[in-house]
């Protein structure tokens, strides 16, 4: 195990800026996961840490140790990639091993090794398999063991389970984050699902554009985002946001509909703010005399997810969208009732987008 440390850690590719200077501290034992959307350097950032990428600027620590300019299997990294990266012609015990005949252990620690990898994944009837004979499960159990085998100080993911359907992805999602605190070997796990990044990480950091935009625990962004965009990357579904403009007694929608301030919310300074409602936050409003905000508007949709259903509404003209319970609204032509939680309103400043 090993903390690791990224001091100012850019990149540059001719005149574009795909990592900005970043700096980020994974402890001990963390699992940490780089979430953002396509392009936004998460896996350039990465491929720097394993030492795939040059960097640009800044310094990698591992454990105390400067390993910015050594090459990779001076590192003491192990990576687990998208598309298994498996040889075909080995058996999965001879793919477990590989790493290890390269590093020239001796053929008996080798074998207790990949005894000890594949017992942990519960790989062993499959040993004498070759990848064309496992499903994708059990191929990404079998990457992962690959890596798990070397014993490395630290694990790097790149969207090790982009290649795998809905159903699979939840279970071997469970079983890297199962593995992780098994073993606690510091972890860098890098996704553009933010499902993912919630339900594995000790630490999200959101990124968009080459910068960092928020790092912290799971639930500390999702109920505190630092702008606009984390608002609406995070969480399932995103955030809804609607244009207002502040006043001293709240915030007026282009509609002219005022929402009050919540009692005790710090001042907000008058002028054109951007608002955000979780559709958690938006309730039946079946008791009148509970705190918040009650309105009338019309049903658009309705989808039904089992446990709970979306509804989208429209609150002075801006859509919304309302997380009720089963089966209590059907879409189209339909008046309802909601009640706006105004302690869970989100004000992001219009121009920066970030939280006010």
């Amino acid at each position: 195990m090993a903390s690791l440390s990224l001091v100012d850690v850019s990149k540059q590719f001719g005149t574009v800026h795909a990592v900005q200077p970043s700096s980020i501290e994974v402890a001990d034992g963390e699992f940490l996961v780089l979430v953002g959307p396509s392009g936004c350097g998460k896996s350039t950032l990465l491929r720097m840490i394993a030492g795939l990428e040059p960097v640009s600027g800044g310094r990698i620590w591992l454990e105390g140790r400067d390993v910015t300019d050594l090459a990779p299997r001076d590192r003491d990294m192990a990576m687990v990639f998208q598309d298994y990266a498996l040889y075909p012609h080995m058996s999965v015990a001879e793919n477990l091993g590989f790493a290890l005949r390269m590093q020239g252990l001796p053929r008996e620690r080798i074998a207790a090794r990949v005894r000890e990898t594949a017992d942990l994944l519960e790989l062993t009837p499959l040993l004498e398999r070759r990848p064309r004979a496992l499903s994708g499960g059990q191929r990404q159990r079998v990457a992962l063991g690959r890596a798990l085998v070397r014993q490395p100080s630290l694990f790097l993911f790149d969207e090790p389970l982009s290649n795998l359907d809905a159903k699979l992805r939840v279970g071997m999602r469970m079983e890297i984050r199962n593995l992780q605190q098994r073993t606690r070997i510091t972890s860098v796990y890098v996704t553009h699902d933010q499902v993912e990044a919630m339900t594995m990480a000790d630490r999200v950091v959101v990124m968009r554009d080459g910068h960092v935009q928020q790092s912290g625990p799971p639930m500390e962004v999702y109920n505190r985002p630092a702008n606009a965009f984390v608002a609406t990357f995070i969480g399932s579904p995103p955030m809804s946001l609607f244009e207002a403009t502040a006043t001293p007694d709240g915030a007026r929608l282009a509609s002219g509909l005022t929402l009050p301030w919540a009692p005790g919310r710090p001042p907000v300074r008058p002028g054109p703010v951007t608002l955000g409602q979780r559709a958690e936050h938006v309730a039946l409003g079946e008791h009148e005399d509970a705190p918040g905000f009650h309105f009338s508007t019309d049903v658009k949709h309705v989808e039904d997810h089992g446990a709970d259903a979306l509804a989208l509404v429209a609150l002075g003209g801006a859509p919304l969208l309302a997380r009720v319970p089963p089966g209590r609204l059907r879409g189209g032509a339909q008046a309802v009732r909601l009640r706006l939680d105004l302690e869970r309103l989100h004000v992001f400043d219009r121009t920066s987008g970030d939280a006010l």
